[in-house]
């Protein structure tokens, strides 16, 4: 059985904001690291390194998550 893992890393200082794993027998993504927030602006996630919010955009890409950093 093999894990899949991704990660997030923040425009501003490069470092890693969130990672996901998923195993081959799960479909769905185990986040780890910034929890997901939102307001009137959107999704976000605040960068524990510099503070900084890093907006997050919708997608149908990852099942069971969501969200991917929007550039």
């Amino acid at each position: 059985m093999r894990d899949w893992v991704r990660g997030a890393f923040c425009p501003n200082c490069n470092r890693l904001i969130y990672r996901l794993t998923q195993q081959d027998s799960s479909r769905e993504w185990t986040q780890q690291g910034a929890a997901v927030q939102t307001d009137v602006r959107g999704a976000y996630v605040l960068c524990k390194s510099c503070s900084s919010r890093v907006r997050l955009k919708p997608t149908s890409e990852l099942p069971g998550w969501g969200f991917e950093v929007d550039r």
